[in-house]
């Protein structure tokens, strides 16, 4: 059981900021697949404010926030100065100091699944940068109903191909293909193939369960894709960028490496501070804050999507 002592001690020390910028990657499906670009800005403004009971962790399970704990997600906007509209979330998580010294309590925990919470704020911002700017997919030769009309894996490879050529002639091949669940679950079912995970050479981004169909990594998109629908890239030229803001963090000293996440590490703020000084029962507060979105580098260019797969 850390002592509170040792708790602040690990914030000063960058230990927490690792583990928050870590989950944060660990926890994308695909934001980490697109360059990231840091931009600099000061003023947020603030949309709304909510209370949360409860964290979604990596495994997709509800994870309570801990007892004697209370949350509250804030997000807000940003216009930088390049022009780019962000999306501001935060979190703001607050505790009685004895209860942290409680010996069920592990703070590291908490973070970790701030940093899930902020993974999946991001991929749902490239998300939706991706669907409003890809180019549709209007083949009437796809078969489409991959869960009702039980089709045979013949017939996906060749709508798979098909969603591939639908890019001809451009210079550029698909192979990244993201899928919703059901869709990625319709073809991994049907291929009878082992998944890998991938580690994208650009940026060493790994993706989790990554299927090889048609020479192309296929794989499950995440949360905010709908459960039928596909995306292509070309992972050697990146349809859009993820724009992120940067933050300093003056009370932390420094941070411990992460090797081989230094391409991906996202730039977050991170406070910890407590009010014993004015009150009798000392809480202290947590405040993360990232600010992120994505951008195209040309519209209807770079990427496609099929709207539904399995209908």
């Amino acid at each position: 059981m850390a002592t509170l002592k040792e708790m602040y001690a690990d914030f000063e020390n960058g230990t927490y900021l690792a583990e928050l910028k870590t989950s944060m990657v660990e926890g994308y499906r695909f934001a980490g697949i697109f360059p990231l670009m840091k931009v600099d800005n000061e003023q947020v403004t603030i949309v709304e404010s909510t209370p949360i009971d409860k964290f979604i962790t990596q495994t997709g399970k509800s994870k309570k926030v801990a007892k004697g704990a209370s949350a509250r997600k804030i997000r807000g906007e940003v216009i930088t100065p390049e022009g780019f509209k962000l999306v501001h979330n935060e979190i703001e998580y607050s505790i009685l100091n004895k209860d942290m010294e409680h010996p069920n309590f592990n703070l590291m925990d908490e973070i970790s699944a701030m940093g899930y919470v902020f993974a999946t704020d991001v991929d749902q911002a490239v998300y939706s940068t991706a669907k409003n700017n890809a180019k549709v997919v209007t083949d009437s030769k796809i078969v489409k109903g991959w869960g009702n009309n039980a089709t045979e894996f013949k017939s996906l490879l060749r709508d798979v191909m098909r969603f591939q050529a639908s890019i001809r002639p451009k210079p550029y091949e698909i192979d990244l293909i993201a899928y919703g669940a059901e869709a990625d679950v319709e073809l991994k079912a049907r291929a009878a193939q082992s998944v890998s995970n991938y580690k994208l050479p650009q940026n060493g981004f790994e993706i989790k369960s990554a299927l090889d169909v048609a020479n192309a990594k296929n794989f499950w998109g995440g949360r905010a894709f709908e459960d039928g629908e596909a995306f292509g890239f070309d992972s050697k030229m990146p349809a859009l960028d993820v724009i992120m803001m940067k933050y300093h963090n003056p009370k932390i000293k420094s941070m411990p490496n992460v090797p081989g996440l230094e391409d991906l590490l996202p730039p977050v703020s991170m406070l910890m501070f407590d009010n014993a000084d004015k009150e009798h029962r000392p809480m202290t507060t947590i405040k993360v804050a990232c600010t992120a979105g994505a951008y195209p580098r040309a519209k209807g260019e770079r990427m496609i999507r099929f709207p539904d797969f399995v209908s």
